[in-house]
């Protein structure tokens, strides 16, 4: 009578062969699996068997103690629930179950019998090299029988997988020949399958993909909630020569097999090692004028870059291949929809962006989007500010005209950088304090990939970044009392656009959940976090990493300010205006203009009264005062009814 072991998971294995008292379970005998068929283990064979152990002469199964039921404290401690009050619990009823006095993990999970699998998966293996080795054979008998004697040269050479002999403990069988962080991997298929998830075996039959055995048993006492967005089956290996060889295996043998991973990467080591299809153009993209996007992790090396599908550059790192089929147009940035709860650490890093002065913003803005990269949100939210801050630099009858055209949308980060000598930027030195963004490493040793930055909230809890700001068109700051048109003749300023302060609900208050869990009894995440709680302000969305390339992209850019209402009186309408940064035009097919409707009481104003007396004689200056009264018969007037001016500012207090 067969009988089927139930293994649970999260246990340490013994090595000894002799049991130990209660170690085993006396009635089951050791078995493992051949060729898709379960055999008992002889005690000869019983040390080679990790869940097997020799009581009074025979090879029987090993005990597996409960792992106990676990949870996650607020501060991402693990602690083990331990009453019978708290097992009972709603929020654990669905693992946890109060037997015997303790409280244990319900549903023990059946463990494939790993041993067994990679046995079965070797003779599986072997025999699709027997019968490729057959035909090959075949096809060279065909060859001799009308060339009796061919030249050696003349002989076809031995074709993969034919010319594999995988050993019992080959090379990357279970384990993948490149740790890819954990932030960074993607799922073994696009299209999904949760059998990928759930099945070692299944996951180990795709070309490429390997299974976090360790990720699964925690996954499965934590939920889906640990190490958010990385799969447990993820595609290691994405090279395209590798793939077009293991797709060719699948479809004359039926599937792919682990043991002919290590063979495969042998053979076509050289390939591999130059790159994928593109990457001799990689050096000629400055003259291009296309900025290659980032591949990899910081600590990337040039086979890893191989492995991934990366084009590795010399002294600046891995980089995607180039590919000028398609022509890709980014969305506007500013109309996205962001949730609130995103996770914004460990996105790939596309671009290397310099917060480091409002105009270095802006082009980082540009050289981002031109690129095809994204653009983080804390970016975008403070656009009109950054391009205001320039304007401190201008004098005043300047920074009006610089930023009439910034509202009419003909100055932008599109060409930031060749106008504002037009408007005389530099002339007088900046005097306001520039909130920072989320900051990146520039340093020459680091050039590529920063390391992870400070998580202190700062006070009250605020990002310290400044990512706090949140996304609205610009309007006056309310509390500026000498900026404005009313203030234009006395020397004052545009108003700066309006920053609203979201606090604690910002998406950026939140920890980094990549962070390394060591709980007993379970076993230790061997995989790594290399730059995983990184913040980088130009990224690569991951959904996009499978397909991504090089190549030209134009995109659209923030909408300007909306037009004066066309009418004085009644209804009429206000327009808004973007371009397409593209060298070709047909590749905008988004509209380029925006119109509501608005609506303009019908009313007037009496003219101006006298400005009042000035209320300081002298320097600082004090203020003088005018009003005006509404005649409508509704009582509102568009405008207001009152306005103020600097007076005697130069005026000095002595004599």
């Amino acid at each position: 009578m067969k009988t089927r072991i139930v293994l649970l998971l999260f246990t340490a294995f013994a090595s000894a062969e002799e049991c130990i008292i209660g170690q085993a379970i006396a009635d089951i005998q050791c078995s493992g699996t051949m060729n898709s068929v379960r055999y008992n283990v002889s005690a000869e064979e019983c040390s080679k068997h990790r869940d097997c152990c020799i009581l009074d002469g025979e090879c029987v199964a090993r005990r597996r103690p409960n792992p106990g039921c676990w949870d996650i404290d607020e501060k991402g401690n693990p602690f083990q629930v331990i009453s019978q009050s708290d097992c009972n619990q709603q929020e654990y009823s669905d693992r946890c179950c109060f037997r015997n006095g303790t409280c244990e993990a319900c549903n023990a999970i059946e463990e494939e019998d790993v041993e067994g699998m990679t046995e079965e998966l070797y003779y599986n293996g072997t025999s699709t090299i027997r019968a490729s080795y057959s035909a090959w054979t075949a096809s060279l008998h065909w060859l001799i029988s009308y060339v009796p004697s061919p030249p050696p040269e003349c002989l076809p050479p031995v074709p993969f997988p034919s010319n594999c002999q995988p050993r019992r403990n080959e090379y990357f069988v279970l384990e993948p020949p490149v740790d890819v962080p954990y932030c960074l991997r993607i799922p073994c298929k696009a299209n999904g399958n949760e059998k990928f998830e759930t099945s070692q075996r299944a996951c180990s039959m795709q070309p490429g993909c390997y299974f976090d055995v360790a990720l699964f048993e925690l996954r499965h006492a934590f939920g889906q909630s640990l190490l958010p967005d990385v799969p447990v089956c993820h595609l290691a290996i994405r090279n395209e020569v590798f793939q077009n060889n293991a797709k060719t295996v699948v479809a004359e043998y039926g599937s792919w097999n682990p043991y002919l991973t290590n063979c495969l990467l042998t053979m076509i080591d050289d390939d591999i090692r130059k790159g994928e299809t593109g990457c001799e153009l990689l050096t000629n993209l400055d003259a291009l004028y296309v900025t290659p996007k980032m591949a990899g992790w910081k600590t990337i090396n040039s086979y890893e870059c191989a492995l991934i599908g990366g084009c590795w550059w010399r002294g600046r790192g891995c980089f995607y291949p180039p590919d000028f089929s398609r022509v890709r147009v980014k969305e506007p940035q500013r109309e996205a929809t962001i949730p609130r709860n995103e996770n914004i650490y460990g996105i790939p890093r596309c671009q290397v962006f310099d917060p480091s002065s409002s105009l270095n913003i802006l082009k980082s803005y540009h050289k981002c989007l031109s690129s095809g990269c994204t653009v983080d949100s804390s970016v975008t939210n403070r656009y009109y500010n950054d391009l205001y801050y320039l304007g401190m630099s201008m004098t005043s009858e300047n920074h009006w005209k610089y930023w009439d055209d910034v509202e009419r949308g003909h100055v932008g980060a599109y060409n930031i950088q060749a106008v504002l000598g037009e408007y005389g930027y530099g002339e007088l030195p900046p005097t306001t304090t520039i909130p920072p963004l989320p900051t990146t490493t520039l340093d020459p040793f680091d050039s590529i990939f920063p390391l992870p930055p400070s998580v202190d909230d700062g006070e009250e809890g605020l990002n310290p970044f400044g990512a706090s700001w949140f996304h609205l068109y610009p309007q006056p700051q309310v509390d500026n009392s000498d900026c404005g048109p009313a203030f234009k003749q006395d020397g004052g300023r545009p108003c700066e656009p309006s920053r609203i302060d979201v606090g604690k609900t910002s998406r950026y208050s939140k920890p980094c959940p990549y962070i390394p869990i060591l709980v007993p009894r379970f076993r230790k995440l061997s995989g790594k976090f290399d730059g995983c709680c990184d913040v980088d302000l130009c990224y690569l969305p991951k959904k996009e990493i499978p397909e991504a390339r090089t190549r030209p992209s134009h995109y659209y850019t923030e909408w300007s300010m909306y037009s004066k209402c066309s009418a004085t009186c009644g209804l009429g309408e206000q327009k808004r205006y973007r371009r397409c940064i593209s060298g070709d035009r047909s590749k905008c097919t988004e509209n380029l203009v925006h119109v509501k409707p608005c609506f303009t009481r019908c009313s007037s104003w009496t003219p101006w009264s006298r400005y009042t007396p000035c209320s300081k004689s002298c320097n600082p200056g004090g203020i003088q005062t005018r009003s005006r009264e509404c005649l409508s018969s509704e009582g509102y007037c568009a405008g207001s009814g009152k306005e103020t001016r600097v007076c005697n500012k130069q005026k000095s207090c002595r004599g």
